[in-house]
């Protein structure tokens, strides 16, 4: 009883300023206010009494994910993710045993279609809940050649394949199957968001506020393999920070093997993160217990890109068929990069330079078709206050200021490298495919940074306790949900 006093009395004004906040949304994305769904209402009396009792410690952060990730699962549109067709397509193959990728002649389960049929269609409207599972093999077409993930080691379908694997064993029907590799999808991704929060040290609030990110969630809502190789990069960015900034932290080398294992996992999943191996040379000697440590690291870094290279040339065996973008072809298009590099390299370097403009994207759902761009001012207000209320907090090493700046600029590079060579019409003049939720990892890694190199005066107190990250992070979350329902829910 005392619990629920406390919760109550604690948590009371951050339900309120939601419900508030919940109201304006419906307002301003229904037709009118009468026209918001039941299932709306419902989510948001259900988050209201979450944030009237969400617990303190610890357990509320994980909480605050497991739930609002969990309502995504639900609430989001059948396949309503970015290539969440071809995700679910790796992820019913490997189910049926298929775990490496093959050229043969391709079948998948009958009941893969039974979900496309249903593409968009919200959980209250869909049939799936009345499909039966069935073991009949059909062909596929362009939508389902699962060869297009070529690059993705099975690693990062395992929540999702157990998940949907679950309903199958026990002939639960498709909706369910689909529904549960959903939800194991996002218990991956809380675990390992929690893991990098609770390594991240005196940058705790700010990995919780990129954890809690709503684009994070609803990636990891869905069949996407982002939710594992975010949840790996935010680890290892915490491992970085906390190397760097810990005062008690000598770097031993199980923590050096450790932070290269999981470069190495990451290269089947989110190949231009392997640059993240490169921090390994802008950890302070001083912090390191290896006499020939900068030796150590060159050797490590080597060996990652060698791994890389040998990842990248097997992943180029499986032959993507069905799949070709018009106008782009990577071997042209780096032959212009090579011989006319004043022409077409500076397009490349403008997208660099571009790239924090793609940061509104985070707030653009669905198929990059619903959009919260109504509301982006006060949530970026939001995360601006909490960012400088972290000045002073984090002291970073300034080579490790440096470094960090350095790779991450080299990702952001390399993404759009990438995307020109692989995305974009051969001779175009600007980087096709860019989505601002690429530089999730990137923006990990640089809010540290930057409250770092500012310096807090004395008299600035603390501004923000950890209670308020997690609270407003999840009132950003439950809005987002509330904004899904009204745009997608609502009676037209």
């Amino acid at each position: 009883m005392n619990f629920l006093i406390e919760s109550y009395e604690r948590n009371k004004k951050y339900a309120v300023a939601f419900l508030a906040l919940a109201s304006c949304i419906a307002i301003i994305y229904t037709k009118w206010f009468i026209d918001f769904p039941k299932i709306g209402v419902l989510c948001a009396i259900s988050f209201s009494l979450l944030i009237f009792f969400l617990p303190k410690k610890n357990i509320g952060t994980f909480l605050a994910m497991l739930v609002s990730g969990v309502a995504f699962a639900i609430i989001t549109p059948v396949l309503n993710t970015p290539d969440e067709q071809v995700h679910l397509a790796r992820t019913i193959h490997i189910v049926e045993g298929d775990v490496n990728m093959d050229n043969k002649n391709i079948h998948i389960t009958e009941d893969y279609f039974d979900v496309y049929k249903n593409f968009k269609a919200p959980f209250t409207k869909s049939s799936l809940f009345h499909e039966e599972q069935t073991t009949k093999q059909v062909g596929f077409g362009k939508e389902t050649d699962y060869r297009a993930t070529n690059s993705y080691w099975f690693i990062g379908y395992l929540p999702q394949a157990i998940g949907y694997g679950i309903g199958k064993v026990l002939h639960l029907s498709v909706g369910v199957s689909y529904y549960l590799g959903r939800i194991f999808n996002v218990f991956a991704y809380c675990i390992l968001a929690f893991i990098a929060i609770k390594l991240s040290g005196k940058a705790k609030q700010l990995m919780t506020m990129v954890a809690l990110f709503p684009m994070n969630l609803v990636l990891a809502a869905s069949y996407n393999q982002d939710s594992v190789s975010l949840g790996l990069i935010y680890i290892i960015v915490s491992l970085f920070i906390n190397f760097v900034s810990n005062e008690d932290k000598i770097v031993q080398l199980k923590d050096l093997l450790l932070f290269t294992s999981l470069c190495l996992l990451l290269v089947t999943m989110k190949l231009p993160y392997v640059l993240l191996i490169g921090l390994l040379l802008f950890i302070p000697r001083k912090k390191i217990n290896c006499r020939y440590y900068y030796l150590l690291a060159i050797a490590l870094i080597a060996l990652v890109f060698a791994f890389t290279i040998f990842w990248y040339v097997l992943s180029q065996q499986v032959r993507i068929e069905n799949f070709k973008l018009d106008g782009a072809d990577v071997k042209n298009q780096l032959m212009n990069l090579l011989t006319k590099p004043k022409l077409y390299l500076p397009v490349v370097l403008k997208e660099v330079l571009l790239s924090v403009s793609h940061l509104n994207q985070l707030y653009t759902f669905g198929w990059l078709d619903l959009s919260m761009s109504e509301v982006l001012i006060p949530i970026y207000s939001l995360y601006t206050l909490i960012t400088f209320s972290n000045v002073g907090k984090i002291k970073l090493p300034k080579v490790s200021v440096v470094g960090a700046c350095l790779v991450s600029l080299a990702i952001v590079g390399l993404i759009s490298l990438t995307l020109y060579l692989t995305w974009t019409p051969v001779g175009n003049a600007e980087v096709l495919g860019v989505q601002g939720r690429y530089y999730l990892g990137v923006v990990a890694l640089m809010l540290p940074v930057i409250c770092s190199i500012f310096k807090k005066q004395e008299s600035e107190e603390k501004t923000f306790s950890d209670t308020f990250i997690v609270q407003s992070s999840l009132i950003v979350l439950a809005l987002t949900v509330i904004h899904t329902i009204s745009v997608l829910y609502a009676i037209v």
